[in-house]
């Protein structure tokens, strides 16, 4: 009797136990399942989860578009299309079922739905940064590439915060005599970017920007050259020149205190030098008043701040990998008192903050 009452006891106690340690079936962790597997690339099973999210709280718009992540990941784009074709009257369908609907139409050679598709989410989500970074990438494929940049640029109007567009306008810029535009929005990108390979390449297009910008590449002697804008006139009025040509003015003054001969490129620590001479000269000449640009504005704090130097180290990281980790060993509690600066007080961007080419015109 004493071992059967023992044996339900602990029937009982494992049951209990067995209880507690068992997540509930519900469809958030179903969710949380299929993101796990689609991190970790196994798409199939992941699929799986989601459908059975799905089963269970059918109107939830989450689950079905994960659903066709999963397919566009396996590059299965018909499957892709015909699950968010279904999305685009949802009640809480988003700029990102337009993005993923373009592009799987994209990945089947089908530019011009593609563009419809984005052109139905701008109609929809008329802020969206991202649908304007498609847009502008579907027009390269159709080689209108005078049109791209100004839905880039206008992407950033919208959606100062999305980072996509500087990404593209900082690499296009670099292929032109515009390279200050670069130097601009690249600088933007490394301070938002979430993309740690994307960075590294911003990074060294960056510090490679700066090199062309201060040497001719015909025989790579000093030349500063970072804007093709000029003005013919005799009687230049300093306060009406173009910004394009305030920038190049200061950046030239900004290199004459140094000795300029270009082996192969310039080390990181005298750009940050140039870089630093530029900021003290933009702003004893006012032209922060007459050219308000927040990425200056932004320099200027971190130089009042005495962390000019770390900032820089921190922009130009992967430039010269042996550099920067020399200068962060022997400046650890530098860099990491500029790191919990720019934590606190990172660069603000939103409908108030923001830079454009076009503010310049």
């Amino acid at each position: 009797m004493k071992i059967y009452i023992m044996t339900i006891m602990t029937i009982l106690l494992l049951g209990f136990a067995y209880s507690k340690k068992t997540k509930p079936v519900t469809a958030d962790n179903f969710f949380k399942k299929g993101i796990e597997l689609l991190n970790k690339g196994n798409n199939e099973k992941a699929i799986e989860y989601f459908e059975k999210a799905h089963k269970l709280k059918p109107e939830v718009l989450d689950y079905i578009y994960e659903i066709a992540l999963a397919h566009y990941n396996n590059k299965d784009y018909d499957k892709a299309i015909e699950i968010l074709d279904t999305l685009r009257n949802h009640k809480d369908v988003n700029d990102q079922v337009y993005q993923l609907l373009g592009n799987s139409y994209h990945f089947i050679e089908n530019s011009d739905k593609a563009l419809a598709i984005y052109s139905e989410g701008l109609e929809k989500f008329p802020n969206s940064g991202r649908l304007y970074m498609e847009y502008g990438l579907a027009l390269v494929g159709k080689k209108r590439v005078r049109e791209v940049i100004g839905y880039w640029e206008k992407g950033i109007e919208v959606d100062p915060s999305y980072e996509n567009n500087y990404y593209y306008l900082a690499k296009y810029f670099s292929r032109t005599g515009e390279k200050i535009w670069t130097v601009l929005y690249a600088e933007i990108y490394l301070n938002i970017a979430k993309n740690f390979k994307r960075r590294d390449e911003i990074s060294k297009l960056l510090y490679e920007t700066y090199n062309s910008g201060l040497f001719s590449p015909e025989d790579s002697l000093y030349k500063v050259s970072f804007s093709e804008v000029r003005i013919v006139s005799e009687n230049l009025d300093q306060k009406r020149i173009p910004f394009q040509m305030a920038f190049q003015d200061n950046m030239v003054e900004s290199t004459k205190p140094y000795i300029l001969v270009k082996t192969s490129s310039v080390p990181v620590k005298d750009i940050i030098k140039i870089r630093e001479s530029f900021i003290n000269n933009w702003f004893n000449k006012k032209y922060n008043n007459l050219y308000p640009n927040l990425v200056f504005d932004f320099q200027k704090k971190i130089l009042d701040s005495g962390n000019f130097e770390a900032y820089n180290y921190w922009l130009f990281d992967v430039a010269d990998k042996q550099e920067f980790e020399l200068w962060q060993r022997n400046n650890l509690k530098k860099f990491n008192q500029f790191l919990g600066q720019l934590v606190k007080n990172p660069l603000k961007l939103d409908k108030n903050n923001k830079l454009l080419r076009t503010m310049y015109d």
